[in-house]
């Protein structure tokens, strides 16, 4: 059962996304924890380029609403998924 949770979760993630994203006007520091969530998903599960994609939006928003520590744990991530 644990080797199927990021199967199930990684759907799930994806809507919550697209629901931030239809939003015209989304809560900045909500949207970057959703974002921040499907990007360790994707991190774990083999996908650098789309982590480091989300990773980089996260921060983004992060910065956007002054929220320091998650700029640098985005920088963080990003340089651990950019080492071969």
């Amino acid at each position: 059962m644990e080797a199927a949770r990021p199967a199930l979760a990684a759907p799930l993630y994806r809507e919550a996304l697209g629901l931030y994203r239809a939003n015209p006007n989304p809560p900045p520091l909500d949207f970057a924890n959703a974002i921040r969530s499907l990007a360790i998903l994707e991190g774990q599960t083999g996908a650098p380029a789309d982590a480091i994609a989300l990773w980089r939006e996260a921060g983004n928003l992060y910065e956007l609403t002054g929220i320091s520590e998650g700029v640098a744990e985005c920088e963080r991530r990003i340089e651990a998924l950019s080492i071969p």
